[in-house]
């Protein structure tokens, strides 16, 4: 049974968001017509520009910008979409690392091509003088450590299945023994994304992904590795198997979405949080 849920949740899961927001849209678009529709006959049997005037700055405006936004959402996925590059930044006045990159999902190129090497370079040019690239699956996590040993001294790896990952791939045990064998790398330094996601996660599949977070602690503490941690709506459950199973000497809250009282408990733990875009 929890096969042939994995199986399903697998085939929706990266569809559910943009079939969504096409309905939305589409939807919008009736609803454009029917206001504007509604407006013209308002203004042909008033003749009252005022209120064509208001339907249109506070209807029809900003629906459109809604339909526009909940494209742009849907789209979000697509990594064949052109996307400009922005324009780059002021150097930083002191160097810095990049501690969560995932320069294949910003190039979606192999780790030896020019687009990689140009993002690393540009990101030198802004003051990142090091970066650790994350690992979410098994073959993205080689694709990881392959580009920590093109970029010695630049670049270092973590590897893992990602909380979202691990309860649809085909062979768990497979695929963690690849991510344990990974982590013996000199170049790899942390165990992760690694975690709990309770966001897109079914109940029916949560206990596999409690059960892969678990052997990812041990793999991280066997090898004396930090690891980083992907929490979404799961802080209690976080919490808990770190307690059950002991958390390694090096562990870190990637993007850190908890309260104020679980981020008390964190630091007296020791744990290092991160403060991302979610804060």
């Amino acid at each position: 049974m929890a096969e042939k849920h994995a199986s399903i949740f697998r085939s929706l899961q990266y569809f559910n968001a943009r079939l969504f927001f096409a309905g939305l849209l589409l939807s919008n678009i009736g609803s454009w017509l029917q206001l504007t529709a509604s407006s013209l006959l308002i203004y042909r049997l008033t003749g009252n520009a005022a209120d064509l005037g208001y339907n249109v700055a506070f209807q029809f405006l900003p629906m459109l910008f809604l339909g526009t936004w909940c494209g742009a959402l849907a789209d979000r996925h697509n990594r064949d979409l052109e996307r400009p590059a922005a324009p780059a930044p002021e150097p930083l006045s002191v160097a810095a690392i990049d501690a969560h990159a995932h320069l294949e999902i910003v190039t979606n190129t192999e780790p030896d091509s020019p687009e990689v090497a140009q993002v690393i370079e540009d990101a030198a040019a802004a003051g990142i003088d090091r970066l650790v690239q994350v690992g979410y699956s098994a073959d993205q996590s080689k694709w990881c450590v392959r580009l920590a040993e093109l970029y010695p001294g630049k670049v270092l790896a973590a590897v893992a299945l990602h909380p979202n990952e691990a309860p649809v791939v085909a062979n768990l045990e497979a695929d963690l023994a690849i991510i344990e064998e990974l982590a013996k790398h000199p170049q790899v330094i942390a165990i992760g994304e690694t975690g709990l996601d309770y966001f897109r996660t079914p109940p029916e599949l949560q206990e596999v992904q409690r059960e892969s977070f678990k052997r990812h602690i041990a793999i991280a503490k066997a090898n004396n590795l930090a690891l980083v941690i992907h929490d979404r709506d799961a802080h209690e459950d976080v919490l808990k198997v770190l307690e059950e199973v002991g958390a390694p000497e090096k562990t870190i809250f990637h993007c850190y979405s908890g309260d104020l009282e679980m981020a008390k408990y964190c630091v007296e733990r020791g744990y290092v949080l991160s403060f991302a875009g979610t804060v």
